[in-house]
This record gives C-alpha cells, sequence and structure tokens, in this order.
C-alpha cells in the first residue's frame, strides 16, 4: 500500500482527533497496517502537540494490558493535566488492532473514552474453514464467512464509546466500502448528502425498506395499531440457528 494511503488515513485521524481533546482508540486490521500509520501519524502530526499516541503490541501480558487500560482511566492525570475531553490537557489516542484484546469486553464509560476510529471493514483473511462456511451457504455464503465475521468486530469496536446512557462521543468508520442502510439513511438522506457531498455512499433502495417495528411505530401513532412491539416477523427462510447447527454437524463439531 502506497505511502500516500497510510498519510491520508494518519490525516483523518487527526483531524477527528484534534476536534475535540480527550480519549480514543483507533482500530486497523492488521499489525502491520497499525506500525504503518503509527509512523507516519507520529512523523507528521504528534510534533504539533496536544496528543499522545500509544499501541498495543502483539502478546501482550496481563499486565501490560493492565497498564495500557489504565491511562484511558476517566480523570487521569499527566505533566500535561486530565485527559478528560473538556478542552483542556493532552489527549491520548490508542492505537489498536481490531477484533483484537481491546475492541470486546473493556469498560471506558464517560471521559474514559469519546470516539472509536475505525480503519477497514474487519473481514476474515481467506483460509479453508472460512471457504467451506462460504460453500454451504450458498448464495449467501460470503455474507456468512466474511462480511457478517467482520462487520460483527466493527460493531464491536464502535460499541467501545457509548457504554452507558451518559456516554458521548464520536465514531468514524474510515473504509469506501460502508453504505448507509436503515431508516435513518432514508429518513436524512438529504442532510447527510449535503454534509458528506460525494462521499456519502447510500445502500440500493431495495434494501433500504423500513423494519417491522419502524413501520408498526408509525401505525400506531396514526391510530391503527396499538402495540407495534408485538409484531412478528414472517421468515422466508430456515433461521439462522438452524442453518448454523446443520454446518456445525457438517464439519464435525458438537453445537455448544
Amino acid at each position: 500500500m502506497a505511502v500516500e494511503t497510510f498519510f491520508k488515513i494518519a490525516r483523518y485521524i487527526y483531524e477527528v482527533t484534534e476536534s475535540r481533546r480527550g480519549n480514543y482508540l483507533v482500530f486497523f486490521p492488521s499489525f502491520s497496517f497499525m506500525a504503518e500509520v503509527a509512523e507516519s501519524f507520529e512523523r507528521h502530526f504528534l510534533p504539533a502537540g496536544g496528543m499522545e499516541c500509544i499501541k498495543q503490541t502483539e502478546r501482550m501480558s496481563e499486565e501490560e494490558r493492565e497498564g495500557f487500560l489504565a491511562r484511558f482511566a476517566a480523570g487521569g492525570l499527566d505533566e500535561y493535566g486530565p485527559y478528560a475531553a473538556d478542552g483542556e490537557g493532552k489527549s491520548l489516542i490508542g492505537f489498536c488492532v481490531l477484533g483484537g484484546i481491546f475492541s470486546e469486553g473493556i469498560d471506558l464509560k464517560e471521559d474514559a473514552l469519546i470516539g472509536s476510529i475505525i480503519i477497514g471493514v474487519g473481514f476474515p483473511q481467506i483460509c479453508n474453514e472460512r471457504e467451506i462456511i462460504k460453500e454451504f451457504f450458498e448464495e449467501n455464503g460470503y455474507d456468512y464467512a466474511y462480511r457478517f465475521p467482520g462487520m460483527n468486530k466493527v460493531l464491536q469496536a464502535a460499541g467501545r464509546v457509548i457504554r452507558t446512557e451518559k456516554d458521548r462521543g464520536v465514531v468514524a468508520l474510515l473504509d469506501e466500502r460502508f453504505l448507509f442502510l436503515g431508516d435513518g439513511a432514508t429518513v436524512h438522506r438529504e442532510k447527510i448528502q449535503f454534509i458528506l457531498e460525494e462521499k456519502a455512499v447510500f445502500a440500493p433502495a431495495h434494501m433500504n425498506y423500513i423494519r417491522p417495528s419502524s413501520a408498526g411505530m408509525l401505525a400506531m401513532k396514526s391510530g391503527t395499531r396499538t402495540d407495534y412491539l408485538n409484531l412478528q416477523a414472517a421468515y422466508l427462510r430456515p433461521p439462522n440457528a438452524q442453518k448454523n447447527k446443520k454446518l456445525l454437524e457438517a464439519m464435525g463439531m458438537n453445537q455448544l
């Protein structure tokens, strides 16, 4: 990948984190990718001051993991003052790997983390196991083998920002393969296009159907239905759980 690409990503990271002082996590698809962008970021943007960068390393010990997370503790202090996102002190930016130890199962509440920047879509590497899954699910094989696991990693990383009802933060997705999809994309399409211009890419119209729960809520407001939460989905294909059970059996594995 070209040096210009690493610089471009580093610049995006700087622009997001410079907009508001605080603690951020940046997630990359691999350690090698992270190293290239981190090197460009430290060379071109760290000298500007106002921020510090720390990086996840391979095979971190338990003590090293705890030390990494301790830096994000709300109200933490160093010689630059508080890390809390109040416009004062120095921002802390943690470079991590998507799907790794810091993208799942950690609780950084309130000002301990105010932003998550995700580079890439998290697709697993091609391997025999993934190809078996792809073949098993036939026309939907690529989704189950690669797209869904990748998006699960992305959602896990994004979920580090909002842990309580009081949390506020930003999630930036840096990859042209992300599309605007869902009810919000339909309702706010013009606003999104005005802000992002040609960078706004929307899913095809047939994928943006409003969900039954949303349609039911609108129907309830119009007085034609009383309880939208009891709407039942009509499945046109076997449930995924049933397919997964057959897949495990085909691979000679016992379902837990």
